[in-house]
């Protein structure tokens, strides 16, 4: 009984093993054909497919060979060395694809799979019926993505025949991928170099790499240094430009042939800013034989940014101005309050006791008081406004200069000749325009005169029957001649930006007249000027009447 016992069991044991033997056989032969009908489509990858390509065709080769229910391929970022999806299946699933990855890598299960260097298949955390198949994609270099799909447990394609052969298709994919990137490259690299003298714009050099001698350049490097494209063309680099910029130069191409990716940087050079790219050509061995060199001029777009910077802090400033006059809108009204009682005490005192003659003095300061803080109250009120309404120039000339007169050193060092017309017509407008604008004049007269011997400011009002015409005057330094018509562009000053020594000093950002031009110009009102260095410069602002204001002149 125990014999025919072992012989039974003996035999179990080889039935077993030849239907084994018959499934990894037919396993074999059933991948060797799909591998037979997948050769010549991964044979056939085009170097210069797109990378969405590449992987589209790719999924359907994995597909065939292992039908998995969601798969994802996950490419590295080489900015942030970070994997993201750049394909999956089924379509729509992305938000359960992404899910899972995020899972996989805070498990580290991806970095298990870079060590494993082959398939590694895990059970699902979330489905027990479900396995994970991960896989790194490598590629000749480096390590270019991660592949995991999702398999039912007992899924009959997880054997060895199924995910070798998973293994050819991902690194395939991967070093067409590569190849491709490589190939746009040296694409990319060798289209810049023959495009390098039609770059006419921006100085370009061809150099090669280990001599440093100049290949090629075009004529907008001539000119930059000032030689003949023949006298260039086979001198050494070192000899042509200038000696504060070579060792940068240097530095920046060693690190491209390094890399073997273009880098950028930013340096003045014979008294302009540019922006240097130096790309690299790379040669049939994948060495970097060549250097192309472009510098593109960027000091007027630098100017600008600082312009840019210099008009954020104006506004910044002009928005501070608009809170201080909500401020000194609510101290004036509260102060108004106790000012009046004090001034009708003091009227009363004068009545009782009229031999003291101090209480005039103090009644006159008092008043003084009250029309400051009319004038201040006013001010802010009316450049609170929103909405346009009449406005009478005069009124408005008048608080503006009695505000000035805070001022100390308009109050006590400048002569003021007002002149205004009597029974002036209104116009129509936000008064805050008017306002800023035509305070834009005294105040650049005021900073004209700030080195002057004398210093006299006229201030004019008069009408006629089309126009109210405001004329501002100074004693100033002038205008030149050749600055006349850019009075009013922006950025445009001859006032410094910064005063070191004197704090005092008028300093500008260009932005005065240009501000003045822009508020007042919606309303047809027109500027003329007239100017003497030396002697002093005349504003001459011509604002229209309304139809009926016309009428009534």
């Amino acid at each position: 009984m125990d014999e025919h016992n072992g012989e039974w069991t003996d035999r179990k044991l080889l039935e077993q093993r030849i239907d084994y033997l018959e499934e990894v056989q037919s396993s074999t032969l059933e991948a060797l054909s799909l591998m037979l009908s997948l050769g010549g489509q991964i044979s056939q990858t085009s170097i210069n497919l797109p990378v969405h390509d590449i992987l589209t065709e790719t999924r359907q080769q994995v597909l065939k060979l292992i039908p998995f229910e969601r798969m994802v391929f996950a490419l590295l970022d080489e900015k942030d060395l970070d994997f993201a999806i750049c394909d999956y299946w089924p379509d729509g699933d992305y938000d359960a694809c992404q899910l899972l990855m995020d899972q996989q890598v805070k498990a580290g299960n991806f970095a298990w799979a870079l060590r494993q260097g082959g398939p590694l298949i895990l059970l699902s955390e979330d489905d027990a019926s479900e396995r994970i198949l991960i896989h790194a994609m490598p590629a000749k270099s480096d390590i270019i993505g991660m592949f995991f799909g999702v398999v039912p447990e007992n899924s009959p394609y997880l054997k060895d025949p199924y995910t070798n052969l998973l293994s050819i298709v991902l690194m395939s994919c991967a070093q067409s991928i590569e190849n491709t990137g490589l190939y746009n490259k040296l694409q990319a690299s060798e289209e810049r170099a023959r495009a390098m003298l039609d770059a006419n714009h921006n100085p370009a050099f061809l150099v090669a790499f280990e001599e440093g001698m100049i290949l090629d350049v075009n004529s907008a490097a001539a000119d930059l240094i000032e030689k003949k494209i023949s006298d260039i063309e086979g001198q050494l680099l070192v000899d042509v430009l200038p000696s504060e910029i070579l060792a940068l130069m240097k530095q920046r191409s060693l690190r491209v042939a390094q890399s073997k990716r273009p880098v950028q940087f930013e340096r003045s050079l014979m008294g302009r800013v540019f922006d240097i790219v130096i790309y690299p050509v790379i040669g049939p061995h994948k060495n970097v034989v060549q250097l192309a060199i472009f510098l593109k001029d960027v000091t007027k777009l630098r100017e600008t940014e600082r312009h840019q910077q210099e008009l954020q802090l104006e506004l910044m400033e002009q928005s501070r101005l608009s809170a201080v006059g909500l401020l000194v809108a609510g101290i004036g009204h509260n102060l108004r309050g106790p000012l009046t009682g004090l001034m009708g005490h003091l009227q009363l005192m004068a009545m009782d006791y009229p031999e003291m003659t101090e209480l005039s003095m103090m009644m006159k300061t008092a008043t003084t008081m009250n029309d400051i803080i009319s004038t201040m109250m006013i001010k802010s009120r009316r450049g609170q406004e929103k909405e346009q309404s009449t406005i009478n120039i005069n009124d408005l000339l008048k608080t503006e200069l009695e505000f000035l007169e805070g001022n100390l050193y308009f109050k006590h060092q400048i002569e003021k000749n007002i002149v205004f017309q009597e029974s002036l017509p209104e116009v129509v407008g936000l008064y805050s325009d008017f306002s800023q604008g035509l305070m834009n004049f005294i105040h650049n007269a005021i900073d004209a005169m700030y080195q002057s011997e004398m210093k006299k400011l006229t201030v004019k009002t008069e009408s006629n029957k089309s126009h109210i015409v405001v004329t501002v005057s100074d004693s100033g330094c002038g205008i030149a001649k050749e600055h006349l018509d850019k009075i009013f562009e922006a950025f445009f000053t001859t006032k410094p930006t910064r005063t070191l020594e004197d704090t005092n000093k008028p300093r500008g950002t260009g932005l005065g007249l240009y501000s003045t031009y822009q508020l007042l110009n919606p309303y047809g009102v027109t500027f003329d000027v007239k100017s003497e260095v030396g002697v002093g410069t005349t504003f001459i602002i011509q604002i229209p009447l309304s139809p009926a204001e016309e009428g009534m002149g």
